[in-house]
């Protein structure tokens, strides 16, 4: 009997430690989760605007690369044209 008091006794301080623990994390979130979400977002924000700047850069990489491409075949084609006419 003495071993089953103390093992109930046992359980009964895990609850409470438990349920202390989530108290304080209720109460932690209480008082910084809003902070913490708006720390999440402003981060979020940083690394998205990054991103879309990097892919930005990346098509107008592309698209004078492409320019430059149609330029030297119209070049090419020129000269063709111009020695066929020859």
């Amino acid at each position: 009997t003495e071993y089953v008091a103390m093992v109930r006794s046992i359980g009964l301080t895990t609850r409470q430690h438990s349920f202390l623990c989530y108290v304080a994390l209720m109460r932690w979130t209480q008082r910084y989760g809003v902070m913490a979400i708006a720390i999440i977002v402003m981060i979020a924000f940083v690394l998205v605007s990054r991103q879309k700047r990097s892919a930005a850069e990346q098509t107008q990489q592309t698209i004078e690369s492409l320019q430059n491409r149609i330029d030297y075949v119209s070049r090419l084609n020129d000269e063709h044209l111009q020695e066929l006419s020859a």
